[in-house]
């Protein structure tokens, strides 16, 4: 059984950003409400949601937490933390090092 499911980074005129929609023949794996699956085998997993590719990751333990970090807000480490212009955790695409206080 195929699915399928929209690719939202889509450009008409740019078509290094994929089909408008993905097709595939693999059966997704459902974690808390999203399905991901493994669109490109060993290389590529997508996590979808309502029928829209939400990322796409390098493995399942990676899908799973992207799933995690949208359902609980993002994980706060010493390393790396998604943050705003006045260094509060967000889900800006921008990357930053992690404040002080929020280590």
């Amino acid at each position: 059984m195929t699915s399928s499911y929209r690719n939202p980074w889509h450009h008409p005129r740019q078509p290094m950003y994929g089909p408008e929609n993905y097709e595939t023949d693999v059966k997704p794996v459902e974690y808390r409400g999203f399905l991901i699956y493994q669109r490109v085998e060993g290389q590529v997993w997508d996590v979808v949601k309502d029928g829209v590719c939400q990322s796409q990751l390098a493995g399942p333990d990676g899908a799973r937490r992207y799933i995690d970090a949208r359902i609980d807000g993002p994980a706060i480490d010493s390393r790396c933390v998604l943050v705003d212009a006045a260094g509060r955790p967000c889900w800006s695409q921008e990357f930053r090092p992690a404040p002080e206080d929020a280590r």
